[in-house]
């Protein structure tokens, strides 16, 4: 058999195999959705985890600007994705927010793509443009 033509067989082999494993590889991914309100009003902040992987969990901190305020208890769960899950929400020093969602049975969130929680913030007087980042997101 020629070398040549064996080398070229064996890397197209390893270039396939590469590829398809790397294509297999399932990943979760935590987002803040984009929302707008205008000065003194109310407004509710989505976050949505896309998961390719089961979970049975998911941490993140989220920034508040300045310019807004955590309206306190206003975190939820969305029953659609959750099976009996718990949700804590704490506003840590620097007016930086965690939200924690659990299972103390480690039951799965129910789902691949959407919702799991929400919460609320007052913004203030002043229009602009806020961004809100994730930090620290743990799933």
């Amino acid at each position: 058999m020629d070398k040549l033509y064996l080398l070229k067989t064996l890397l197209t082999i390893a270039l396939l195999q590469t590829v398809l494993s790397t294509s297999l590889v399932a990943s979760n991914i935590l987002s803040i959705g984009q929302t707008q309100c205008t000065a003194n009003q109310l407004v509710v902040v989505d976050i949505s985890i896309d998961n390719g992987n089961q979970f049975v969990a998911f941490q993140v901190d989220i920034p508040i600007p300045n310019e807004f305020v955590y309206v306190s208890g206003s975190a939820t769960l969305n029953s659609v994705r959750t099976n009996g899950h718990l949700l804590n929400a704490t506003l840590l020093s620097g007016g930086t927010l965690r939200i924690f969602g659990y299972s103390f049975s480690n039951a799965l969130f129910l789902g691949n793509t959407g919702v799991v929680a929400s919460f609320q913030l007052a913004s203030g007087s002043n229009p602009g443009y806020y961004a809100l980042n994730a930090t620290n997101a743990v799933i």
